[in-house]
């Protein structure tokens, strides 16, 4: 999939603005077709709640379950949004892939169809990903921030820093138990892009893709020793230069792992009945700024059921189905007030502290319209390193002048 979505982007081009696709109409069908990724929740409470919205509301709702990669999910849009295919009227974009959708005119303008009070209360750093050049063009359904889980059965609780994260998962002695100290997502996609950022915030760097890049490359450095050391060493399995959310999640669900980095909704997943690590996960902010994810949705351009489509928006963001999402499937809000409220389920309450905390600091990737292009060179520069086959400088180097060449805007 990575292939086809750096394809699209070439053909594409990354400059300049699109103007509206000249289809779709604003129709009210019966039936809204939402095209999202896959449902990761608890024993499919995403579907669930889409349905009974429908059973409420007297449409039919087709869901479209797009793959699980982001970088997948962008090529199957981008290539419906090229053919100019009435097919999906819902699209559920991830939020770094909203200011290409909108700079296309793959997406229809909301800034004339959502009221000022509409979008009070929604956190204002999940709804500004959803908006270029100061125009809304969707509208937050879930907000999420990197977290860091780990196994309550140790004598130390979650480390401060990511020195303290070093150091305890690599005082686990490997032997005979084959238990690893930690793994994030290191595999050649976006998950990568994720991971390293959020490695070198909390270095005290950062890789800025706007403009001419000028990387520090002391903190950069930095950052990538570490996790270099970390294959290097074994607190970090070898496996992990090849691991997705799932992987990662996998092993620590099987005791492969002592740490682990992943999103929101795993949290639920560990504490669902019949998880073997039940009561025996803690879950903590990232020893550093997490990277802040979600999913915008937004009114297909050839929609051929824009006013439906608009209704579906306007209800199912709304704070009792976010609280629904949040509840029963790990989906973390993007309405504050949902983060004040009183949830029964012991694990629902504990999650929502950690993402308050965790969202105050989370930092949001760049938002330009060559996101996927610049993602693509950070990886193709960044994996070297992981694998050992690149030193961190001249990665660093190699990184600058790919980014500095390419037309991001």
């Amino acid at each position: 999939m990575i292939a086809g979505a750096v394809l699209l982007a070439s053909v594409n081009g990354c400059g300049g603005k699109t103007e509206p696709a000249q289809c779709g109409r604003w129709g009210d069908g019966d039936t809204i077709t939402f095209a999202t990724g896959e449902d990761l929740s608890v024993g499919g409470q995403f579907e669930k709640l889409v349905r009974q919205w429908g059973r409420e509301n007297g449409k039919h709702v087709k869901l479209v379950s797009l793959p699980a990669t982001a970088d997948g999910q962008r090529s199957q849009l981008v290539a419906t949004a090229q053919a100019r295919s009435p097919q999906y009227d819902v699209l559920g974009l991830d939020v770094v892939f909203t200011a290409e959708f909108a700079s296309r005119g793959y997406i229809e303008p909301l800034d004339a169809k959502f009221a000022k009070k509409e979008l009070e209360g929604l956190l204002p750093r999940p709804l500004e990903t959803a908006k270029w050049e100061h125009e809304l063009w969707g509208i937050p359904l879930n907000t999420g921030v990197g977290l860091l889980f780990y196994r309550t059965d140790g004598e130390e609780g979650a480390p401060q820093s990511w020195q303290d994260l070093a150091r305890m998962a690599s005082e686990i002695p490997v032997p005979p138990d084959n238990v690893r100290g930690f793994a994030g997502q290191y595999g050649r996609y976006e998950g990568l892009t994720v991971n390293v950022l959020e490695a070198i915030w909390g270095h005290g760097g950062d890789i800025p893709v706007a403009g001419k890049a000028k990387i520090d490359a002391g903190p950069t450095r930095e950052a990538l020793h570490r996790l270099r050391d970390g294959f290097e060493t074994g607190w970090i399995p070898t496996e992990a230069a090849y691991y997705d959310e799932t992987d990662t999640l996998t092993a620590f669900q099987d005791g492969r792992l002592r740490f682990m980095r992943n999103w929101p909704y795993a949290y639920l997943t560990l504490n669902a009945p019949g998880s073997g690590l039940r009561d025996d996960v803690g879950v903590a902010p990232l020893p550093t700024a997490g990277a802040l994810g979600g999913q915008n949705l937004a009114i297909a351009a050839c929609s051929d059921d824009k006013a439906a489509a608009l209704k579906f928006i306007k209800s199912f963001t709304s704070a009792p189905y976010q609280r629904r999402l949040f509840e029963s499937g790990g989906y973390p809000p993007t309405r504050a007030v949902l983060y004040r409220e009183h949830y029964d389920k012991k694990a629902v309450r504990h999650l929502a502290s950690v993402l308050r905390e965790a969202l105050s600091k989370a930092r949001a990737r760049p938002k330009l319209p060559g996101y996927i292009q610049a993602s693509e060179i950070i990886q193709a520069n960044m994996h070297p390193v992981i694998l050992g086959d690149r030193k961190p400088d001249d990665a660093i180097a190699q990184l600058e002048e790919d980014l500095n060449n390419a037309h991001l805007r």
